[in-house]
């Protein structure tokens, strides 16, 4: 059975074991996608965990994202407004909006991700980006958003919604982009 660990203020890895632990259960108990069957209700496939605030964790899932926040946990679908895709990363910028990243549906991004009902905001396409489906998110030191894409790495201002492109033939290398770190 998968379980998922949520610690207070560190990041869950080897190197911090020690850090208080606020909540152990099996994913499908906490989230509560098991029905009455064994199959579960959702895809409960944990994708990647995103660190917000202390005791704010956000969980992405291949089927929607999860969040942590103030001793509970809470599962975000379709029915929230979240597009349909796997969540495969997760990025908290410097205005302390949370950005996912989507195997779908592009870049989406959070303004007030500790909300009751966060509003999700959706870029695709449509906005200038080179593919709805998002690898793995960044950003710089001038709060500009970096999504990978099979296409390259997408340079995206969120405050003029302009789209810069980055390929080979801007100098990065072959093949498909799957993390990225300032």
């Amino acid at each position: 059975e998968v379980h998922a660990q949520v610690r207070a203020g560190a990041r869950v890895d080897q190197h911090q074991q020690r850090a208080p632990s606020l909540e152990v259960a099996p994913v499908r108990r906490v989230l509560g996608l098991v029905g009455r069957t064994r199959r579960p209700t959702h895809d409960h496939d944990v994708r990647v965990l995103g660190h917000v605030a202390l005791f704010t964790v956000w969980i992405g899932l291949n089927t929607g994202v999860a969040r942590y926040h103030d001793g509970r946990f809470r599962f975000f679908t379709a029915a929230d407004g979240l597009p349909d895709g796997a969540i495969v990363d997760i990025h908290s910028d410097a205005a302390a909006r949370l950005w996912l990243a989507s195997s779908r549906a592009a870049l989406i991004r959070i303004d007030q991700p500790s909300s009751d009902r966060p509003m999700f905001r959706i870029y695709t396409t449509a906005d200038g980006l080179s593919a709805n489906s998002i690898e793995a998110i960044a950003e710089d030191r001038y709060s500009r958003i970096y999504a990978a894409t099979g296409r390259g790495i997408d340079q995206f201002d969120p405050e003029g919604s302009r789209v810069r492109h980055f390929s080979i033939e801007d100098g990065l290398s072959p093949g498909l982009t799957t993390a990225a770190f300032r």
